[in-house]
């Protein structure tokens, strides 16, 4: 389990017409292939909670990281790196998600307690 494991070939190949069935595929994966999966479907729904968890990790993140204190330029340059690395990530997720055409919510950052 994971967001880039088979799951994502066969979401995002198999549903984009990159790729045909070319063996028998196996219970859920046939309804991806034939466009007759729900809400529900195993595949999707683990695609959609991973990268929501990708959403929620960069969000702790860039938020801890922007309240470190840091000594030198080296390390301010360091940090600012890191964050812009984390903010690529949520924003590839939320592409990710665009693309499986979800209806996504932005959820902004705050302040951790």
């Amino acid at each position: 389990e994971g967001l880039y494991t088979s799951q994502w070939y066969f979401i995002f190949d198999l549903l984009g017409n990159d790729v045909g069935k070319a063996t028998p595929l196996l219970s859920d994966l046939v309804q991806l292939a034939d466009y007759s999966f729900g809400p529900t479907q195993p595949q999707i729904t683990n695609v959609w909670r991973s990268l929501y968890r990708m959403i929620l990790r960069a969000n702790v993140i860039v938020a801890q990281a922007e309240q470190l204190e840091v000594n030198t330029p080296a390390e301010e340059a360091l940090k600012a790196r890191y964050i812009a690395e984390v903010r690529f990530l949520r924003a590839l997720a939320y592409f990710n998600l665009n693309t499986l055409g979800e209806g996504f919510r932005l959820f902004p950052i705050t302040r951790l307690t």
